[in-house]
């Protein structure tokens, strides 16, 4: 089945269409596809609503009111033969959202559940600028309804006057492509303004919390009227510091400290009293300091000034632990 339709061949859709009960006014004239069925009126129109954004409208509100008057195999097969098929699952998506139902649901899943996706690309076509600022929008803030079936726009297919209103949905990573937009630009936003950049497309209990856990926002105030100001480097990765040591160079590295060993047995009483020094008392060179779980090993400072470097060098600090003897199981 032919798809595309010439200019002079579109009110005669409008016509058919108005006699299916559409909320539409048009033209008989003669066009090629001659008596065609409901069905495959309706994807006909499905595809021609890529060109003619009213044409969207018109078959959305058709869908939620008159759904029941269509056979959905037919429906199902007609959509499968056209070129777009995945144009009338956008316009179930609309419709059911418009009007919410249980039935209406169930119709739209049993035609839709074999359709081909689109493969990202514009919904409506000729109507944006190739690489343009609004074409960016489209891809970045992009409607489920739409972005579920591989397209890519931000229109709300429903009019006021066809007697339905609709806003649409927006899935968190669009949510927050919008948000960053407009705190970029006004560098300062309130969740009023947040709320109305959004157009009703979330509740505003999903809008405070889009709010608090943005990461290029920065809250001042605590109150309702709190305002949420743009912070330039928050959302930019912050750098991980390297906290490694550092390999000296050769020149500049000290001669390596000769290997402790085990303090020997102390001297006896008359040595320490030859040194001047009372029995029991052990050099303050190899005294141990008793702690819970063991003991450490202090040093002369003359001794802990030179193997400084060598302490470094294996990651330690000199007023950390400088050595430690082995541990003594508890009694």
């Amino acid at each position: 089945m032919a798809s595309s339709l010439s200019p002079a061949e579109i009110p005669r859709l409008y016509h058919e269409l108005a006699q299916l009960g559409a909320t539409a006014e048009g033209h008989w004239r003669r066009w090629r596809h001659g008596k065609l069925s409901p069905e495959a009126l309706l994807a006909l129109a499905a595809d021609t609503s890529r060109q003619d954004p009213r044409l969207l409208w018109v078959l959305v509100d058709l869908l939620a009111r008159r759904y029941d008057h269509f056979d959905p195999l037919r429906l199902r097969r007609a959509a499968e033969a056209a070129r777009w098929p995945a144009a009338l699952a956008v316009a179930l998506e609309f419709a059911r959202a418009a009007r919410p139902s249980q039935e209406l649901s169930d119709v739209a899943d049993f035609i839709c559940q074999r359709l081909p996706k689109a493969r990202g690309e514009q919904f409506f076509l000729s109507a944006r600028a190739f690489g343009g600022e609004q074409a960016r929008r489209d891809a970045q803030e992009s409607l489920a309804e739409y972005k579920r079936w591989g397209f890519l726009s931000r229109e709300i297919p429903v009019a006021k006057e066809l007697g339905a209103v609709g806003t649409g949905t927006m899935e968190p990573a669009e949510r927050m492509n919008l948000l960053r937009r407009l705190a970029e630009r006004q560098r300062s936003i309130t969740l009023r303004d947040y709320l109305s950049a959004l157009r009703g497309r979330t509740s505003r209990r999903q809008a405070g919390r889009d709010l608090a856990e943005a990461p290029f926002l920065r809250r001042k105030g605590s109150t309702r009227g709190a305002r949420y100001v743009w912070s330039e480097g928050a959302h930019a990765p912050q750098q991980q510091q390297d906290f490694r040591p550092r390999p000296r160079p050769e020149s500049a590295t000290p001669a390596a400290a000769p290997a402790r060993s085990r303090p020997g047995p102390q001297p006896g009483g008359a040595a320490l009293r030859r040194q001047g020094k009372t029995p029991g008392e052990a050099p303050a060179r190899h005294r141990p300091v008793k702690r819970r779980g063991g003991s450490l090993l202090l040093l002369a400072p003359r001794d802990l000034l030179r193997l400084t470097p060598d302490l470094v060098r294996l990651g330690l600090h000199p007023r950390t632990v400088v050595g430690r003897e082995e541990q003594r199981p508890r009694r």
